[in-house]
């Protein structure tokens, strides 16, 4: 019994003699790597006040060598007049510390998350501020490779179209490591509108495996056109797949809420993709009777949409409730097609189909039907018609 609790006793002892080791190896090293992140970071602060005219402080720094870096209340504004441009709660950067010593600093870091991220900008008011920010390009890395390609971009070009697309290829959806957004709000004012983007989620993790971005996201997006009038409300969420070159791009769209005081709109899916050049934005599974179709070519330019109702009851979907009763049996049936080239600024659209107004909204009712086409430059219409009891047009 005695020998095994000399055993324990020596083994606490031993113990603790390698824990005051470690301690008094690392706590200089630490001491160094913080006292070296302080002043990088007021390093940074100064020559980026120096640059932009736009100061960055924050309340605390809180460095952690085994688990990563944590930056509170960080605060950008304009020297001049000391208004807050940027507001963030705080900052936090996980790291791998062998990664960090060993390896380069930028794959050394597991992820970032950003929480309280707050932007707030006034037309007249920060005028100047952007102009400000503009000056970070001079401050990038490669700044003088930079404005040799916007020189270049100035000078005008054979084929624009194959341009846009050898640049997009150029991109890659790669990302050094996770990026996590929470709590994010946006805001600009431009006199009496206000538009604020709610972010109330935003996860980007690239999949080394796969090579691709997983993305989980969801928004909340408000317009007030003047001071009193009550916002254009739109709530969406988003998340799917993004490929390190796009290729077999897939994600889907889910618009919750889409409403005003003039209408409102339930539930719609939309998928947007990407493959060889070409965008695709798409309506799936929707409760309403309503498809809806947009694609881009990069190659050409060229855009094209198309929508197309059966039986839809529009009013009942868009007016408000106290308006139902009246409207909400009008149905709406049609088909309508439309192009548009980014190059040669052309576009054409045809639409067909027709509109049933029943005898609670008119008198007897009536049924409209058309059928029109055009271009640019013109439009003509091959079937207008109007048939009901109290009208024969």
């Amino acid at each position: 019994m005695k020998k095994h609790l000399i055993k324990f006793n020596c083994g606490i002892l031993i113990f603790s003699l390698i824990f005051v080791l470690c301690s008094a190896l690392f706590f200089p090293f630490f001491k160094g790597i913080s006292s070296k992140i302080h002043s990088a970071a007021s390093y940074y602060c100064n020559f980026f006040e120096e640059k932009t005219g736009l100061s960055i402080s924050y309340r605390s720094l809180s460095p952690s060598i085994f688990n990563g870096l944590r930056i509170r209340n960080i605060i950008l504004a304009d020297v001049q007049d000391g208004n807050s441009i940027i507001e963030i709660k705080k900052i936090d950067i996980r790291y791998n510390l062998l990664s960090l010593i060993f390896s380069k600093k930028l794959s050394a870091i597991k992820d970032v998350t950003l929480d309280g991220f707050v932007l707030e900008l006034d037309k007249s008011r920060d005028s100047t501020v952007l102009e400000k920010i503009k000056l970070l390009t001079s401050i990038l890395p490669n700044s003088e490779e930079n404005k040799k390609n916007e020189q270049n971009e100035m000078l005008p070009e054979k084929n624009s179209a194959f341009s846009t697309i050898k640049d997009f290829q150029k991109l890659s959806a790669i990302l050094p490591f996770d990026v996590f957004l929470k709590n994010v709000s946006l805001k600009y004012h431009a006199e009496e509108q206000l538009a604020i983007v709610q972010i109330k989620k935003v996860n980007l993790a690239f999949l080394e495996r796969s090579r691709q971005i997983m993305l989980n996201s969801s928004c909340v997006l408000k317009y007030y056109s003047s001071e009193n009038a009550k916002p254009l409300n739109v709530e969406f969420s988003a998340g799917g797949t993004i490929p390190e070159s796009f290729n077999g791009t897939s994600v889907s769209l889910k618009v919750s809420s889409l409403s005003s005081t003039s209408f409102s709109f339930g539930r719609l899916n939309l998928h947007l993709g990407y493959q060889n050049g070409m965008f695709d934005l798409r309506t799936v599974q929707n409760a309403y009777p309503i498809s809806f179709r947009s694609t881009y070519d990069l190659k050409s330019s060229q855009a094209k949409a198309e929508l197309k109702t059966d039986s839809l009851k529009l009013a009942s979907m868009l007016l408000p409730q106290k308006k139902n009763k009246k409207f909400g049996k009008i149905e709406l049936s049609l088909s309508a097609n439309a192009s548009y080239n980014f190059n040669s600024k052309k576009a054409e659209y045809n639409s067909f189909g027709n509109i049933n107004v029943p005898n609670e909204v008119f008198k007897g009712g009536f049924l409209l039907d058309y059928n029109l086409f055009g271009d640019s430059e013109s439009v003509s219409v091959k079937k207008l018609s109007v048939l009901g009891p109290a009208l024969d047009l």
